[in-house]
């Protein structure tokens, strides 16, 4: 059996890369949570959020870090970090918020997440960042196992404001130390 891990590359993503981003974040995004909205327009206006401008934008911004990683050199998911902000949760200084983690459905279960987390973490400890922190949909029981794993905890609650239905508003902040 081949070792999956050696396969797996990771590399700073670059405003060239806004269409790909768009294109993993629409597609990971509505395989995983479609099903939350009451209704089509919801999710609509929430793919939108996955246009390609607004990750050109996000690539601009100085404190706005986003890494690409790819599976047999091909593109499978990301991650963004946004260093200098404070958890809701918390309210710490010298926190770093990872705003979008997204895989690819059939690459899930191959250290690429993992890989796409040691990238941010890496940046996160050069930066002086004490914490990292993130919020999820509480009830991804699989998401939350997959934090915890990296060595996040729940540190708080919060509730989307969006259409979304009701038994799925709940979200949790999770948070874990950088060093």
């Amino acid at each position: 059996m081949t070792d999956r891990k050696a396969r797996v590359t990771v590399r700073r993503a670059t405003r060239q890369d806004a269409d790909l981003l768009s294109m993993i974040g629409t597609a990971a995004y509505a395989a995983t949570y479609a099903d939350i909205w009451e209704d089509a327009a919801g999710l609509v206006d929430k793919l939108a959020t996955f246009r390609a401008d607004a990750f050109a934008d996000c690539l601009q911004s100085a404190n706005a870090h986003t890494w690409i990683a790819a599976l047999d050199g091909a593109p499978v998911g990301f991650l963004t970090l946004v260093t200098g902000v404070p958890s809701p949760a918390s309210k710490r200084e010298g926190g770093a918020e990872i705003t979008r983690f997204y895989l690819l459905g059939p690459a899930s279960g191959q250290g690429i997440g993992g890989a796409l987390f040691e990238a941010a973490l890496a940046e996160a400890t050069t930066a002086g960042t004490r914490y990292l922190w993130l919020d999820l949909m509480a009830h991804a029981d699989w998401a939350v196992k997959a934090y915890t794993r990296l060595g996040f905890r729940v540190t708080g609650r919060t509730e989307m404001t969006a259409a979304v239905r009701m038994d799925r508003r709940a979200k949790l902040v999770m948070e874990r130390e950088v060093g």
